[in-house]
C-alpha cells in the first residue's frame, strides 16, 4: 500500500534534454508529510570576477531548501526550492564587494522536516 506521507508525483516538461519546467504534487499538506532528514552533499567553488558556485546534492528528497548567506554583501541565483536525492542544484552566488570572502561553513540551510 502506498503511503501518502512519504509519496509525491513529480512531473518534468522537457526540450530536447533541457527541463524547462518542473512541479510536484503532494497528496497531502506538507504539515502532514513524512520526510527523511537529508544528508545534504555540498561543494563551494570560486568561478569569475570574485565570485562562487555552490553545487548541493541530496541524498533524499528535501522540501523547501532555503540556502542562507552570511550578509547581504551575497546574492543568490536560487535560494529556496525542492530537490530530488541524487540530484545535483548549482547555484551561483554574486559578491556585490569582489573583496569579501566565503567559504562553506559560512553557508547555512533549513527545510521543511
Amino acid at each position: 500500500m502506498i503511503d501518502p506521507s512519504r509519496q509525491y508525483i513529480r512531473a518534468r516538461l522537457l526540450d530536447g534534454k533541457k527541463c524547462v519546467a518542473e512541479n510536484r504534487h503532494f497528496f497531502l499538506p506538507p504539515k502532514h508529510l513524512r520526510l527523511t532528514v537529508p544528508n545534504l552533499n555540498t561543494d563551494l567553488s570560486a568561478s569569475k570576477y570574485g565570485n562562487w558556485r555552490l553545487n548541493i546534492k541530496p541524498d533524499c528528497f528535501v522540501k523547501a531548501l532555503q540556502v542562507l548567506l552570511p550578509d547581504e554583501r551575497f546574492q543568490l541565483s536560487d535560494n529556496f526550492f525542492d530537490l530530488d536525492g541524487g540530484e545535483e542544484k548549482l547555484i551561483d552566488i554574486f559578491a556585490r564587494d569582489k573583496k569579501a570572502k566565503l567559504s562553506t561553513s559560512d553557508i547555512t540551510f533549513r527545510w521543511i522536516e
